[in-house]
């Protein structure tokens, strides 16, 4: 028979093992937290950018794009100064994720961290810089290729469009669109303003904002579309190839 001493004693050896072991899993649950910072200090953008920036790509099962870990190329990063920036919130908000819902397989390796939205001239309409590292022709004739800098165009929930370039199109001043009332261009580092030729014979300046600027597709001269680009000093800049850039508009 246990006398009541002994198990007194036997309880608080019991209690004695349990508060140890709570205070070894308190220890080893700290050290994990520790751990955990060190790796995301660590790893700063690179951890943020790829693991916790998970979007849903395409809109439908056997119709989805990939996804690539991989940066985007060295000549891109050099000629648009956009994607050499962290990412920001808004680049990976709603307006990203409308984006990349809605593009499909022939989109093979989109490169998540290179994600940028850039703001439209009115509200609601925007920009989405959607870099693809091969981006396959959906049907013969299709525009095709590698290292594709892909621009999803948006006027509304409703009404958007995608069109893709080569990095040697934004160069040349060739990465241009329209939908709706919003006329849209891509243009390389150095460039700060652009004039635009008007349909009423005059011209108006726009800001470029993250490589790019917008416009009401409205105002500019469908005969030409003629864009001019200027430096932060006012200079001219030329396109490389020495044409000009031309914004496809319907007269």
């Amino acid at each position: 028979m246990i006398q009541l001493p002994q198990l007194q004693e036997s309880l608080l050896l019991a209690n004695d093992r349990l508060v140890d072991r709570a205070r070894r899993r308190a220890r080893r649950f700290r050290l994990g937290l520790m751990t955990s910072a060190a790796v995301v200090s660590v790893g700063g953008a690179a951890v943020a950018g790829t693991a916790l920036w998970g979007p849903v790509l395409g809109f439908e099962d056997g119709n989805r794009p990939s996804a690539s870990s991989t940066p985007v190329p060295s000549a891109q990063a050099a000629t648009l100064g956009v994607l050499g920036r962290d990412q920001t919130v808004a680049d990976r908000g709603p307006l990203a994720r409308e984006a990349l819902a809605s593009v499909s397989r022939q989109y093979a390796g989109v490169r998540l961290a290179g994600i940028r939205v850039l703001p439209g001239w009115t509200a609601g309409s925007a920009l989405v810089l959607v870099p693809v590292a091969d981006l396959r022709a959906a049907a013969p004739g299709s525009p095709a290729g590698q290292d594709q800098l892909c621009v999803h165009a948006r006027v509304s929930a409703s009404n958007s469009a995608r069109s893709c370039f080569g990095t040697e199109d934004v160069r040349r001043g060739a990465a241009t669109g329209s939908i709706g009332a919003l006329a849209w261009g891509l243009v390389p580092n150095g460039v700060s303003r652009v004039v635009v030729h008007t349909r009423a014979g005059g011209t108006v300046e726009r800001d470029v904002d993250g490589n790019a600027f917008t416009v009401d597709a409205s105002i500019v001269d469908p005969d030409t579309g003629l864009v001019d680009w200027l430096d932060a000093e006012g200079r001219a800049v030329t396109p490389e190839g020495g044409m000009p850039m031309r914004l496809p508009v319907a007269g």
